[in-house]
């Protein structure tokens, strides 16, 4: 399985996810197979950071679509276009790649925890989406890539965060099967690279302006 049919499946997942929250809110099965969505882009963001040619300008674009992200993303989570409680995840792996980033130029092997806590302390304090369980996923992913151990810890993290989350280690089948190709030739044009990117902040606006509707 490859990364973009990797990328299909979470993007499904994401919008089933978002479809629960907005549409119906006390069936909890939409938002159980919605948690599988956030594990699989933690992994293949950290596949990003290692094949990427450009460290810099792969945290600034998604910086920027954290930023057009974030009002589509307050009005969906809290009604409202400000929303000081949570903020979406593109920042959340933004700080994570920043992370990955200062681990691997690290010439002084006793910071590396340093590194780690202060990435986890920003993505807390600013409340980034899936802050804590999400940059301890990307930390792992990247620390045994090598390693079918970073499946298992990933399970055991997601069973230990309880109630909905436990569902997310189902993603585990998805990436067990990953054979870490990027997929056919088309795949790899900006359009299909940046369109996930615009898909996040898009499809957001389409149920948001579906539920005005309805």
């Amino acid at each position: 399985m490859n990364s973009f049919i990797l990328k299909l499946f979470a993007a499904a997942f994401m919008v089933i996810d978002h479809i629960g929250l907005l549409f119906f809110p006390k069936l909890m099965i939409f938002r159980m197979i919605g948690r599988m969505s956030f594990p699989i882009f933690a992994y293949l963001i950290v596949e990003g950071f290692i094949y990427t040619s450009n460290i810099k300008k792969y945290i600034t674009r998604v910086l920027a679509f954290g930023i057009i992200s974030e009002i589509p993303f307050n009005i969906l989570v809290s009604g409202d276009i400000l929303c000081k409680d949570k903020q979406n995840v593109f920042f959340t792996f933004a700080i994570g790649l920043l992370m990955l980033w200062l681990l691997k130029n690290n010439v002084v092997p006793m910071y590396t925890n340093f590194i780690v806590l202060m990435g986890i302390l920003l993505a807390v304090l600013l409340r980034t989406d899936y802050s804590l369980y999400g940059m301890a996923l990307v930390y792992f992913f990247y620390m045994f890539r090598d390693s079918k151990i970073k499946h298992i810890f990933f399970v055991l993290v997601s069973l230990l965060c309880g109630g909905v989350q436990r569902t997310a280690s189902l993603a585990v089948v998805l990436l067990w099967f990953y054979n870490g190709k990027m997929g056919p030739e088309f795949t790899r044009k900006n359009l299909i690279k940046y369109g996930f990117y615009i898909f996040y902040p898009l499809h957001m606006l389409i149920l948001l302006g579906i539920k005005r509707i309805v």
